[in-house]
């Protein structure tokens, strides 16, 4: 198990080696978030965190990867929210929880499972 936490970082570039066939969830309250499939057994995580964020996180475990930018229980509805790309093996399986995010995604061939509140899919 791989666990990694950024504290309070705006501009983040972390990657790490998955299974190519592998699930990746996703989670966001806020932002533009673009997904794209690229041929290496690894998934990398590049942008901008929201300026509320009080860290991201960034989980790999059997089989199964784990991203979500941590936010304050508190009003978070002024500022700018996330600006990140996420690039993962064209097999993996793709779950997306958003809130105010739109979410673009292109060469993911697992399947795919995208909800967003408010945002653009």
């Amino acid at each position: 198990m791989i666990v990694t936490t950024v504290l309070e970082a705006s501009e983040i570039d972390l990657s790490r080696n998955v299974q190519e066939d592998g699930l990746i969830k996703i989670e966001i309250l806020r932002g533009e978030i673009s997904i794209e499939g690229w041929s290496e057994a690894r998934v990398q995580v590049k942008g901008d965190l929201d300026e509320l964020a009080e860290g991201l996180s960034f989980e790999v475990r059997d089989g199964v990867t784990e991203i979500e930018v941590e936010m304050p229980g508190r009003n978070v509805s002024w500022g700018d929210g996330s600006d990140l790309i996420i690039y993962v093996p064209t097999l993996s399986r793709v779950a997306v929880k958003a809130v105010a995010t739109d979410i673009e995604v292109s060469d993911v061939f697992g399947g795919m499972q995208l909800r967003s509140i408010s945002g653009d899919i």
